[in-house]
C-alpha cells in the first residue's frame, strides 16, 4: 500500500497515515533533522543525545501521543524529494484550500512594481505562497501587499513591533483604501479582513489559555521578518493557523543559531529571492565604491 501523507483540517501538519516504515520513517526523519549551533555537546549516556557526536538535535518529524507521524506542511516538498529518490509509492491528500469568496480588495495606490518586484509577487503567488528573499529597502511589504491584493481573502499579518503595525497600517491604507483590523501594540483590538496583529499578544494568549479570543479564520497569513519564526513564540502563533497561503518576508531569513528549518517549516523554502548583486546589476541600485 502506498504512504498516504494526509494534510490536517485543524493544524498546518501532513500526518503519515498508515504502516510507514522504519526506513522510510529515518529517511524523512534525517533530512527534517538539523543541529543547532547553540547546543551544547552531551556526554553519550545521556538519554537526550541523539546523534554519535554528542550533540543534540533537533527534527520537525514528531510523533503524535496516538502514534502517527507527522511534519509541518512547509517542507512537504522535501519530504517528497527523499520518497521520489527511493522511488517510493506516496499519495498526497489535502483539501485546504483558500475558501471560495473573496472579499473584494481594490488596489488604489499608484505606486507601480519594479519588474522584480512583479517576478517577486508572481513566483510567490503560483507557488501558494513560501518565503520571499528581498534586500532591507528593495520594497518586501508592496510585494506582500500585491500578493494579498492577488490572493484576496481575509489575511492575518504577523509583526513584531509596534512600529512595525504602524507602517503596515499606513501601508493598507494607502494601497488598498481601507483601515485594517489592529491587535496588540496598544490599538483598540479589531479583528477584521485584513488583520495586523502582534506575535507577543497572541503568544501570550495562548500561554494564557485564551486561545477562543484569537481569531483563526485567515486563510492567509503573511509574517514579516520571518527570520524571527524559530524562536518558541512565534513559531506557536504562525503554527495556530491552518492558512494554505502561508507567506513569509525578510532580507536575512537565515539564523545564527542554525535553526532555519523551522522557517522552512512554518512558511516554505525561499521561492523568491533578489540580492543585492541582482539590484546593482539591474541599475536600482548604485555600485558601492571601497
Amino acid at each position: 500500500m502506498p504512504l498516504i501523507l494526509k494534510r490536517s483540517h485543524s493544524q498546518p501538519y501532513y500526518i503519515l497515515k498508515g504502516q510507514v516504515e522504519p526506513v522510510i520513517r529515518r529517511a524523512i526523519a534525517r533530512t527534517l533533522t538539523y543541529v543547532p549551533r547553540d547546543m551544547p555537546r552531551m556526554s553519550k549516556r545521556n538519554s537526550r543525545v541523539q546523534n554519535d557526536t554528542g550533540i543534540l538535535e533537533e527534527s520537525l518529524l514528531c510523533k503524535a501521543p496516538t502514534g502517527e507521524w507527522y511534519f509541518p506542511v512547509g517542507v512537504l516538498p522535501r519530504v517528497l524529494e527523499v520518497l521520489n529518490s527511493i522511488d517510493y509509492d506516496y499519495i498526497v491528500e489535502n483539501d485546504i484550500e483558500l475558501p471560495g469568496d473573496p472579499i473584494g480588495l481594490e488596489w488604489k495606490t499608484d505606486k507601480v512594481l519594479y519588474d522584480y518586484q512583479k517576478e517577486a509577487a508572481e513566483i510567490a503567488y503560483l507557488n501558494s505562497g513560501g518565503t520571499v528573499c528581498l534586500p532591507t529597502g528593495a520594497g518586501k511589504t508592496l510585494v506582500a501587499l500585491r500578493l494579498i491584493y492577488a490572493f484576496d481573502h481575509r489575511t492575518l499579518i504577523l509583526v513584531h513591533s509596534r512600529e512595525l503595525m504602524k507602517q503596515w497600517r499606513d501601508a493598507i491604507k494607502t494601497t488598498f483604501g481601507i483601515d485594517p483590523g489592529m491587535v496588540g501594540g496598544s490599538f483598540k483590538e479589531n479583528w477584521d479582513d485584513v488583520t495586523i496583529a502582534s506575535v507577543q499578544t497572541i503568544a501570550s494568549r495562548v500561554k494564557r489559555g485564551k486561545i477562543g479570543t484569537i481569531d483563526l479564520n485567515y486563510p492567509v497569513m503573511c509574517a514579516d521578518e520571518c527570520h524571527h519564526l524559530p524562536s518558541e513564540d512565534t513559531y506557536t502563533v504562525a503554527m495556530l493557523y491552518n492558512s494554505p497561503v502561508r507567506i513569509g518576508l525578510s532580507a536575512t531569513p537565515y539564523r545564527v543559531d542554525g535553526r532555519e528549518m523551522k522557517i522552512w517549516g512554518a512558511i516554505g523554502d525561499i521561492c523568491a529571492r533578489i540580492t543585492p548583486v541582482d539590484l546593482i546589476r539591474r541599475g536600482y541600485l548604485t555600485e558601492p565604491r571601497f
